[in-house]
């Protein structure tokens, strides 16, 4: 029988704390106002005010192209694309746009908006709704790719929409003068959350642990587990204009005129990382899938900076079958990889000391797909262990992952299985359950009956236990065959009593 014990995880090993440096990128000195990484294509679009408006990238921020072309408006509040590709622009003055080539035309859209004022745009992927956050007018809808639109304001208190965001279960989430409102109906009714103060900014929706992340200046940073029903306030950052999340956790926050904060331990600690930045003003951030992050600042343009992506643990489960604890694990992504160390304790004392190292599983380096390790321990006594992951990088730093508990029970009975490999050359495995402690042992015969060996003789405790028998060093047999192997459990040293015997076959091929 198989018990299983889990530890489901989605943990960032991450080897060691790494300083984060920025690029100005030849995008210099724009006002940017918002930014969106188009992951079909690795595309960076970027909504500037005062200049060209819109700006294409197609190699991470190297190379700039303006993307204007039909727009009568370029100050542009909000950028989003939709399943089919296409693009819509939020702007300041001259409504909504909307673009089906990557932005190389526009074309204006405002069927039913009476308000040419739009701070932001957010698409819902699961059936293209898009809506549109205006400045007084409150937000409109529209179910038609852009063509026709409907305000659709029943429940909010303010009509200042300033940002909008889908959470991953369709719940859409509104940044208004007077907190965030939540629509868990597409639009047809809002209702407050419990951020009711204070101007939202900015989302994030793709943490792997909080599932809703709020912006707000003159506030901070709200983080919710349960999609807006709850919120908490981070501590150590406030007076947030706008906020972005990695896949694996890492949080970005950009406090008014103090450059960008990052959090590595889901919002708990903060720290500044603006080395290389030299507006602190920033404005929108946006995350490639490689790790790339780029910040647009008001009035620098953009900067941009590598992250190492971490070895992404996605599970980690353990088992215990027959004799033998089973680990298995998965990771999600890997950076400088070299490996896993198995640690191993009988207390699961923190204590360095109290772990013992049994064995090393190579990691692939350099991955983002995911990768499935194993790893098996044998020869355990009855009792409580405890299991960890050592990942190592080529540099030797290290990082260790959540311990897993795995419980090898006393066996209720005394059993001798067939060993294995069988048939087999030379070297096999005999297992055995024992329930009653006693003096043990394990006796070869040919086919003819007769004791060829004795090969193991020891005291034990009640548990299971393997044994590995190499044919090699008993020169008492020396040809193929058939033989029988026999356990025998004494309770006493004298061999008087004996309280459990068995043989089983094992074909030996030579």
């Amino acid at each position: 029988m198989k018990i299983f014990f889990t530890c489901l995880m989605l943990l960032a090993l991450l080897s060691k704390a790494f300083p984060q440096t920025w690029q100005q990128t030849p995008l210099d000195s724009n006002y940017v106002k918002c930014m969106l990484f188009d992951e079909t294509n690795n595309y960076l679009f970027v909504g500037t005010l005062y200049s060209d408006g819109v700006y294409l990238s197609t190699d991470y921020g190297n190379t700039w192209l303006v993307r204007s072309n039909g727009l009568s408006s370029t100050s542009i509040y909000g950028l989003a694309k939709n399943t089919s590709g296409t693009l819509f622009a939020a702007t300041w003055g001259g409504g909504m746009f909307r673009s089906t080539n990557n932005g190389l035309n526009w074309t204006q859209i405002n069927n039913g908006i009476t308000n040419s004022v739009l701070f932001s745009v957010a698409v819902n992927p699961a059936n293209n709704y898009v809506f549109a956050g205006s400045g007084g007018s409150g937000i409109y809808r529209s179910t038609d790719n852009g063509n026709n639109w409907t305000l659709v304001n029943n429940g909010l208190t303010s009509y200042n929409i300033l940002a909008l965001a889908v959470a991953a279960n369709g719940y859409i989430f509104a940044g208004t003068y007077d907190g965030v409102f939540r629509s868990t109906d597409n639009g047809d009714n809002w209702t407050a959350t419990s951020i009711t103060s204070g101007w939202g900014e900015g989302f994030a929706m793709n943490n792997p642990v909080y599932n809703v992340i709020a912006a707000v200046h003159t506030g901070g940073l709200y983080l919710s587990t349960d999609f807006g029903n709850t919120f908490q306030l981070a501590p150590g950052i406030s007076s947030v204009w706008t906020t972005a999340s990695t896949t694996f956790g890492y949080i970005y926050a950009a406090p008014y005129a103090n450059g960008l904060y990052r959090s590595t331990d889901n919002g708990d600690t903060w720290a500044t990382v603006n080395n290389g930045l030299t507006n602190l003003d920033v404005r929108a951030i946006a995350i490639a899938p490689n790790g790339t992050v780029f910040i647009g600042s008001f009035g620098g343009g953009v900067f941009k900076s590598d992250q190492p992506i971490p070895v992404e643990l996605n599970s980690f489960l353990a088992y215990f079958d027959v004799d033998r604890v089973y680990l298995k694990w998965q990771t999600a992504s890997e950076t400088n990889n070299k490996g896993f160390e198995i640690l191993k304790s009988s207390s699961g004392d923190e204590s360095e000391s109290k772990w013992e190292s049994i064995g090393f599983v190579d990691g692939k380096g350099n991955s983002t797909e995911l990768i499935n390790y194993s790893f098996v321990d044998q020869d355990l006594s009855s009792g409580k262990y405890w299991y960890r992951l050592k990942q190592i990088d080529f540099d030797g730093s290290y990082k260790l992952s959540d311990k897993i508990l795995v419980e090898v029970p006393v066996p209720t009975s005394t059993v001798l299985f067939q060993n294995y490999p069988n048939p087999f050359n030379a070297i096999t495995n005999i297992v055995w359950h024992a329930s009653v402690s006693g003096l043990t042992r394990l006796k070869i015969f040919n086919s003819l009956g007769q004791e060829i060996s004795q090969f193991y003789e020891r005291y034990n405790e009640p548990g299971t236990y393997t044994l590995q028998l190499d044919l090699n060093k008993l020169t008492s047999i020396n040809s193929s065959g058939i033989y029988f192997y026999k356990l025998e459990i004494f309770n006493n040293s004298e061999n008087t009593s004996r309280i459990f015997t068995d043989t089983k076959k094992l074909i030996y091929l030579k």
